[in-house]
Parts: C-alpha cells; sequence; structure tokens
C-alpha cells in the first residue's frame, strides 16, 4: 500500500479549514430538513429562497404596496355617480369607451338629413263618373256600378248636410251666447251683422269669446259715432233752440258774418247711448204696427 505523501503546514490548515466549512454547511442543511419536517411536506429551492429572512421582508413589503392599491372606483352611470369594484368599473369604462368610438363611425358613415317641413294631407275628392274603370263597370256589371254610385251620392250629400247643420248650429250659439252678454245691443242686429262682416278677416283667427268681446266693442263705438253726430253740443243750444255753429271768420274780412236761422224747437234729445237705443227700438216697434198705406 503507497503511503499518502507528507502534507506541508500550510497544507493541513487550509483542509482544516474546509472540513470546518462542511460541517458547517451540513449542519446548516439538517437543521432545514428537521425544520421542513417538522413544518410539513419538503419546500422545493424556490420555496427555501422565497422563505430566506431576507426574501420574506421584500414579499411583505411588496405585498403591502398591492394592498394600497385602491380596491372600489366611482365611475358615472346614468347620470349618477355609483361606487363599485375597481374591476368592474374599469370593465364598464372600456365597454362605454368603445361604444361611443362605434357610435361615432356611424354617424360619420350615415349621410347627412336635411328637415322638410310637412305638407298637409288634402282629401282629394273622387268623382265616380271621371273614373273609367267605373264607366266599363257599369256595362258589365250595372247592378253593383249602380249601388256604388248611389251609396257615393247618398254620403257626400249627409256630409254636406252634416256640415251645413254643424255650422248653424255653432252660429245660433254664437249670436245667442252674444246677446246674453250685451243684452244692450239686442234690437241693433242689423248694425252688429254688418260690423261683423266688415272685421271677417279680423275675427277669423279668433276664438268665439274674443270675437264676441271684439264685436261688441265694434258695434258700441259705432253707436257712439252715431249718438255723438247726431247730439249737438250745449253751447249750440239758446233757449230751448237749435242754433247752427258759426264760423270762423278772418279779422278784417269786409263780408258781414251770417246771421243763424231759426229752426224748429229741439226736441228730446237722448242722454246716453241706453236712451237712442230705447228711441230707435220704439220706433222699430212702431213701424212694425204701423197698418200698411192704403191706394
Amino acid at each position: 500500500m503507497a503511503r499518502r505523501p507528507r502534507q506541508t503546514q500550510s497544507e493541513q490548515v487550509e483542509t482544516d479549514e474546509n472540513d470546518q466549512a462542511f460541517a458547517a454547511v451540513a449542519s446548516a442543511s439538517a437543521g432545514v430538513v428537521e425544520a421542513s419536517v417538522e413544518d410539513g411536506p419538503a419546500r422545493t429551492e424556490e420555496e427555501a429562497i422565497a422563505f430566506a429572512p431576507g426574501a420574506r421582508t421584500s414579499s411583505t413589503t411588496a405585498r403591502q404596496q398591492h394592498d394600497t392599491r385602491p380596491t372600489v372606483k366611482i365611475i358615472r352611470l346614468n347620470g349618477r355617480e355609483v361606487e363599485l369594484p375597481i374591476d368592474i368599473a374599469e370593465e364598464i369604462e372600456q365597454r362605454e369607451s368603445r361604444f361611443q368610438e362605434d357610435l361615432e363611425a356611424a354617424r360619420r358613415q350615415q349621410p347627412q338629413q336635411t328637415y322638410v317641413a310637412p305638407t298637409p294631407q288634402k282629401n282629394e275628392e273622387i268623382d265616380p263618373f271621371n273614373d273609367e274603370k267605373l264607366m266599363t263597370e257599369l256595362f258589365t256589371k250595372p247592378g253593383e256600378t249602380l249601388k256604388k254610385i248611389v251609396t257615393h251620392a247618398t254620403d257626400k250629400v249627409r256630409q254636406e248636410l252634416t256640415g251645413q247643420y254643424t255650422q248653424e248650429q255653432n252660429r245660433k250659439t254664437f249670436w245667442e251666447q252674444f246677446y246674453r252678454e250685451n243684452k244692450d245691443l239686442v234690437g241693433f242686429e242689423d248694425l252688429v251683422t254688418g260690423v261683423a262682416s266688415s272685421h271677417q278677416a279680423e275675427l277669423n283667427p279668433l276664438t268665439f269669446e274674443q270675437a264676441r268681446k271684439r264685436i261688441a266693442g265694434y258695434a258700441k263705438a259705432q253707436i257712439e259715432n252715431i249718438v255723438r253726430s247726431r247730439t249737438p253740443r250745449e253751447d249750440d243750444t239758446r233757449g230751448g233752440e237749435l242754433q247752427p255753429r258759426r264760423r270762423t271768420t278772418v279779422e278784417g274780412s269786409s263780408t258781414p258774418a251770417e246771421k243763424p236761422a231759426r229752426t224748429a224747437v229741439q226736441e228730446e234729445k237722448p242722454g246716453s247711448i241706453s236712451s237712442y237705443l230705447r228711441e230707435r227700438r220704439r220706433q222699430r216697434n212702431e213701424a212694425r204696427t204701423r197698418p200698411p198705406a192704403t191706394q
């Protein structure tokens, strides 16, 4: 058996240091294995590194930083602010953004539209005698065709009569209400009707109530003008006699002033519109009751 060469002192010291380091590593490994057996199944190399003292500190710091991230977010839905989990809120915002982009793209592709004012539809009246098909059927199907013509004529007459009746009833109701509101105009139907006819264009767009007030105002104003034109002024009467108004003359004129002509004694003058209306009504009643003149 060959004898190993004898080590020098320095080599011996290096060997002893290596043996001590190996023993320390073996002891540490044994401690890790024992701890893993007590805690549970053995950890992998990555897990051992992760659970090292320095790694555990960095992992805890990362977890704390992750926990500081907000977990909820406030977004606006249907005009209201709603608090939702941050994942759901971000998903809703992304979908809303995509929807707005698609909507804007669709608007750009849609052609421009212009507003067209609606035109009133006219009910065109069909004249059966101008229908060539109907005239042909008059010979091929005389009974059925005549029935259609009679039905058309009957409907047309009924519509006209209904329209006339409705118009007459509205007119009657209008004037009855007018004279109930303006009893002082009873007996002046001719004047009121003339006033309404002369202002027909002005009265057409008004309501019934507005038209009644407008007609009454015009009629009373016209009656006042008539009364004023037929009533002499107080300074034109002297001693119960009506005196014509004097004409103004220029000073220095050689033409002498005309003498006022004497007139008959003035009859009882109406003092107001009501008295004038009563006088007119009395004269009309006398004219109605007066017997006709015999030839």
